[in-house]
């Protein structure tokens, strides 16, 4: 029961950080080069995990903790939450199931303070 908690945990976050990145792409109020710096460094993140449990699989060198979660802190939230739930990499660790909702909740402040100091189309009818 608790992996099947994990998992819709992880995808709640990945939604409701989507949502935030959509809302502010329609709304004209965040700039596209922030979600695109999201996905970007969301595909970075992702491989990072491929690499690291791959590497677990295989004996190899692995990528230190403290680096994946800083590429999750780098904006690259997106696909680190992805590459824990699709390769079932980190899932067990305490740390990285806390880490993942303080780094969420960190990129939501982000992206609606962004939101917020943005003028836009919506702004402009208050």
């Amino acid at each position: 029961m608790a992996k099947k908690q994990t998992s819709k945990f992880r995808y709640f976050c990945v939604a409701a950080l989507l949502l935030a990145l959509c809302f502010g792409l329609v709304t004209f109020r965040l700039p596209f080069w922030v979600a695109a710096l999201y996905f970007g460094m969301g595909l970075v993140s992702l491989v990072l995990y491929a690499i690291d449990k791959s590497s677990a699989r295989g004996g190899r060198r692995r990528i230190r903790e403290l680096h994946l979660l800083f590429a999750d802190t780098a904006f690259g939230i997106l696909g680190g939450l992805l590459g824990q739930q699709l390769f079932r990499h980190k899932t067990q660790k305490q740390l990285f199931a806390v880490s993942a909702l303080a780094l969420t909740a960190f990129h939501l402040l982000v992206i609606f303070a962004v939101i917020e100091m943005t003028p836009g189309p919506v702004r402009s009818l208050n």
